[in-house]
């Protein structure tokens, strides 16, 4: 039988742009959860040497009020800026991953008794979550915006993000919905999933005219944080050459034009 599958976009989104995206045209239209805002977080586990993230994959115990979830992730490969992801989902009695719980999941096949020894928390997330469902055509879309910081040890960085998880339906819809929003707000798509986020330190700032190794496994572009241009894989095809600017919004068409100059 196979796991639930995670579609899904990120945007990124300053965060003095909050209070414009909720007055948003789309956001106004769209019945907003019967929830209030919602704190979550999230502890991320791993080992010193980040085998899991290694191997495509992340284990997280989430908190929401009483309840704790673990969750596991398996990267199922992409399309553009789609995270396509295997997802395992249970819940746990406590903040600690219940590994016994894991047998059935793509993390079975690394669950060696020092793999459990070694695996410990390496960063958390604290998030306020606000949940819009969508409609857009014949796909059910939840839209879900997250305030907070990413924590790991003594540093923290701030996350501001958008999240569009299809539910049903199909995933050109989350694509038409990014740009929508677009259009009444300066957001960014991103390939930068949370767990990566806090596991790979610093975005890099080398500019897109220059090769960039470090981040070419991922996107053409220098992480999503760059201040050169939004991090998009469906837009950045090869870091050198000037990609096709149709069907982007205007921001962004003249970001291209200015950044390729």
């Amino acid at each position: 039988m196979s796991p639930p599958r995670e579609l899904e976009l990120k945007l990124e989104v300053p965060a003095d742009s909050l209070a414009r995206l909720t007055r948003s045209s789309l956001l106004r239209a769209a019945d907003k959860g019967s929830h209030k805002p919602s704190t979550l977080v999230s502890v991320y586990f791993d080992t010193d040497k980040l085998k899991l993230r290694n191997k495509g994959l992340s284990l997280r115990v989430r908190r929401t009020g009483r309840r704790h979830v673990q969750t596991i992730k398996q990267d199922a490969g992409a399309s553009a800026a789609l995270l396509v992801r295997n997802e395992w989902e249970r819940d746990v009695a406590g903040t600690q991953p219940d590994l016994d719980a894991a047998r059935d999941t793509a993390l079975a096949p690394l669950l060696s008794k020092k793999l459990r020894r070694n695996l410990k928390p390496v960063f958390e997330t604290r998030v306020r979550r606000t949940v819009y469902p969508i409609r857009s055509a014949e796909s059910e879309i939840e839209l879900a915006i997250d305030k907070g910081k990413v924590e790991a040890g003594r540093h923290s960085s701030p996350l501001c993000e958008v999240e569009l998880e299809l539910k049903r339906g199909e995933s050109a819809e989350l694509f038409k919905l990014a740009r929508a929003l677009a259009e009444e707000v300066p957001v960014q798509l991103t390939v930068k999933s949370k767990a990566e986020h806090g596991s790979t330190g610093p975005p890099c700032k080398t500019p897109m005219r220059k090769a960039c190794t470090r981040c070419a496994s991922r996107c053409a572009a220098c992480g999503p944080q760059s201040p050169y241009f939004p991090t998009c894989s469906l837009i950045l095809r090869q870091t050198r050459s000037r990609p096709s600017s149709s069907g982007l919004p205007a921001s962004w068409r003249r970001r291209v034009s200015s950044t390729y100059s």
